[in-house]
């Protein structure tokens, strides 16, 4: 089987993880088949946790199945581009100023609704749209 890189990097991240959590080399197991499947790597101890790494792409399905027999699994994802960056997204918004915007405002909309249309003006965004206007039949514009 040949893996890409990404996969071969988070296996490596996923023992490295194992070894942070206490196990040996000799109890760590790479394509380990269990059951009808096989799982990327698990930590295994005699008389100790049994925990599950799934690396990449993997079905909500399987992940269940894994919690019922395993102490511990965890999901590896891969890392696109367009994930991270919303994940950053959602966890802080930062203003064209430089500044960190508060939680309330990690949307886009939110940003908007909290800012009047001055402010609006200020950061350059003049010819952003708001909505349709009460008294004219057309979008308002800055």
């Amino acid at each position: 089987m040949n893996e890409s890189e990404a996969h071969l990097e988070l296996v490596k991240k996923a023992k490295q993880l194992l070894r942070q959590k206490g196990f040996r080399d000799d109890e760590i197991h790479e394509e380990f088949w269990f059951m009808d499947g096989r799982i990327d790597v698990t930590g295994w101890k005699r008389g100790g946790p049994k925990i599950a790494i799934e690396c990449g792409h993997c079905s909500m399905k399987k992940l269940k199945k894994l919690r019922k027999f395993f102490d511990e699994v965890i999901h590896m994802p891969y890392a696109s581009t367009k994930e991270s960056g919303k994940a950053l997204v959602e966890k802080r918004t930062v203003g064209s100023k430089g500044e960190i915007l508060p939680s309330q405002e990690t949307s886009r909309k939110g940003w908007f609704k909290s800012r009047s249309p001055v402010e609006i003006r200020a950061e350059g965004l003049g010819q952003t749209y708001l909505g349709i206007s009460k008294q004219l039949k057309y979008p308002e514009r800055l």
